[in-house]
């Protein structure tokens, strides 16, 4: 999986496991629902089409290397959140 344009038209779509898969682009998901977002082992490098997701609890950003700004997810509440090193430093 590498484009994310088909999951665009399911708007009751809350939870979505794209770990180990080729996607570096999330715009895609940007007016969805989600509540869990699984991106583990992932090129994704922005998280700015997540920072209007007001909904989104989890989040796994384990082994994202390309991914250096977090800003974008800071304003969210998790319940649950994976980012491991060097992430959990960047997100202070």
């Amino acid at each position: 999986i590498s484009d994310l344009t088909p999951l665009s038209n399911l708007p009751n779509l809350g939870l979505i496991d794209l770990s180990r898969t080729r996607v570096k682009d999330l715009k895609p998901l940007a007016n969805l629902p989600l509540y869990s977002l699984l991106l583990a082992g992932t090129d994704v490098a922005s998280l700015e089409p997540l920072r209007a997701m007001q909904r989104l609890r989890s989040l796994d950003l384990r082994d994202t290397r390309k991914l250096h700004d977090l800003r974008p997810i800071k304003h969210n509440d998790f319940t649950y959140q994976d980012m491991r090193e060097p992430f959990a430093q960047l997100y202070l």
